[in-house]
């Protein structure tokens, strides 16, 4: 996944982290630990910056959750 967006010069910062995010989901064993380690690193650091990147990132996530709870609804 991350090498895809390594090949795009346009990939955006918020999907370098979703690139990030879902390599963790996928790793296994230590290379989980690490990637989860990095990510988790990364998030704490955008965090004390009060990055509108990782409020960026909520809000879609917010959305995804929302559309999701309406579909298990029947909405």
């Amino acid at each position: 996944v991350i090498s895809e967006q390594l090949e795009d010069e346009n990939t955006e910062p918020a999907d370098w982290i979703r690139a990030m995010v879902e390599t963790a989901e996928q790793a296994q064993g230590e290379a989980k630990e690490e990637m989860v380690a990095a990510v988790t690193e990364l998030t704490d650091y955008l965090e004390r910056r009060k990055s509108p990147l990782l409020e960026e990132l909520d809000k879609e996530e917010a959305k995804v959750e929302t559309s999701s709870a309406a579909k298990v609804d029947g909405r």
